[in-house]
């Protein structure tokens, strides 16, 4: 990597792996995010996040597009293309251990696990009810 940097949001989009925020040794917040490129076997600057914040990130691919969250926000940062610009929506996203599905987003937070479709939310199962499930198919 071109800048060293820890919990930051690390994701292979098209191909190749892109890397954004968010501390650096220090630590201090970062918003630098580069790209690596596995058949040239070199890391290249891409634009920078619109935001930083003090608090560690992560990134799922949805559709073909990094989006980076950052923990306690609901803000996410999205990569329209490897390379070319974020944007920043306000999704409302909920916090919690992540999934992408089929191009859906699933969270579990707050006991409930949950599918994201853009910003609107809907509950799939009760994590305890998973959790059975789980069980039931063990034995």
């Amino acid at each position: 990597m071109l800048v060293s940097r820890a919990m930051f949001a690390c994701c292979a989009v098209d191909g190749k792996i892109v890397v954004a925020g968010d501390f650096t040794s220090c630590p201090k917040s970062i918003s630098q995010a580069e790209v690596y490129d596995p058949d040239k076997d070199i890391w290249v600057p891409i634009p920078d996040l619109h935001r930083t914040h003090n608090s560690a990130c992560t990134g799922v691919v949805i559709r073909g597009k990094l989006h980076v969250l950052h923990k306690g926000l609901s803000t996410v940062q999205i990569l329209d293309h490897v390379g070319v610009r974020w944007t920043v929506r306000d999704l409302g996203w909920l916090q919690g251990p992540m999934a992408v599905v089929q191009g859906s987003l699933y969270v579990m937070s707050h006991g409930f696990i949950y599918r994201q479709d853009g910003d609107s939310r809907k509950v799939i199962v009760s994590a305890s009810e998973f959790q059975r499930r789980i069980m039931r198919g063990q034995r």
